[in-house]
Order: C-alpha cells, then sequence, then structure tokens
C-alpha cells in the first residue's frame, strides 16, 4: 500500500479541490518517531528496517512537514507503525489505493 499521513479533520470526499494539509509541527513529528521507530530520521526519504518488518517514509519537508508518504504492507506489526504515528500525530492515514481514509 502507498498511504499518506496527512492532518485533517474532514472525510476525503469533503475536502476542497485547493484542499492543502495542515503543517505539523517538527518537534511532535519528532517525538512520534522518536516514540514509535526508536530514532529521529535526520532526512526526508528513509527506510525503516526492523527484522520483517519494512516501511519506506518520504516526508516531504523537515522544516514545514505537511504529509508523510508510505510504502508498506499495511498487516501486522507495518500497520501498527503506521498508525501509532498517525494516531501521535492526531493525523488521518489516506489509503491511495481506496481513495479513502484508513
Amino acid at each position: 500500500m502507498i498511504g499518506i499521513i496527512v492532518q485533517t479533520d474532514k472525510d476525503v470526499d469533503d475536502l476542497d479541490k485547493d484542499w492543502v494539509p495542515s503543517i505539523f509541527s517538527v518537534s511532535e513529528l519528532s517525538k512520534a518517531f522518536e516514540k514509535v521507530l526508536g530514532y529521529v530520521p535526520s532526512t526526508e526519504e528513509f527506510c525503516h528496517e526492523e527484522g520483517e518488518i519494512l516501511i519506506y517514509f518520504s516526508i516531504d519537508d523537515l522544516a514545514e512537514p505537511r504529509a508523510i508518504t508510505f510504502n508498506c504492507t499495511l498487516t501486522g506489526a507495518q500497520a501498527d507503525i503506521v498508525k501509532r504515528i498517525a494516531a501521535f500525530m492526531g493525523a488521518k492515514i489516506y489509503d491511495s489505493e481506496t481513495g479513502t481514509f484508513v
């Protein structure tokens, strides 16, 4: 699955055509990664690999991040990691395959 973590209180159908996600707090984003992954990424694109877990992340901008894109199988421990990061940030997970928030 390719997904995107964004902050919004609306459903996909309620988003305007020109909608832009809110900026994540850089300190909160760092805390989320530290708490869930055990480290803070130093680059916008990185791969989290731990045993059977493999997730590719891309943060759109380390200075003013609005979205975190990820690529993984959204099952088991990988799903737990992505969901925990989103929950810590008070964000939603957009599933690009279904076009909905998970």
